[in-house]
């Protein structure tokens, strides 16, 4: 398995002083594809669950400016931005779509 650097982070910021929650994501080559392996921590930095489990999204689909992983969609705006497209599963078994503001490469 090939590790590549920090894909990305992301941090819940609420009322613009307290942090709620951060995520580290990276990019991983195994199998002859990628996915994106993700961890979540609260704000003092104590992991969720348990702490040698990351999420996992495989790629599943690649078009010219998007990567489709399981859950997880990546679409290159221009050169130096892209947005990105979840699909979070609510504890309830529901599905809530989102999409975060374009990021910057």
């Amino acid at each position: 398995m090939t590790q590549f650097p920090e894909v990305g982070s992301y941090r819940l910021i609420k009322n613009d002083t307290s942090i709620v929650f951060l995520e580290l994501l990276t990019l991983v080559e195994q199998d002859n594809s990628l996915s994106i392996r993700l961890k979540h921590f609260n704000s003092d930095l104590t992991g969720w669950g348990e702490k040698d489990v990351v999420r996992e999204f495989k790629l599943v689909k690649k078009e010219e400016n998007k990567l489709w992983f399981q859950g997880m969609t990546f679409q290159r705006i221009d050169e130096r931005n892209y947005k990105v497209f979840l699909a979070i599963q609510k504890k309830n078994g529901n599905q809530r779509l989102f999409c975060r503001h374009p990021g910057r490469l």
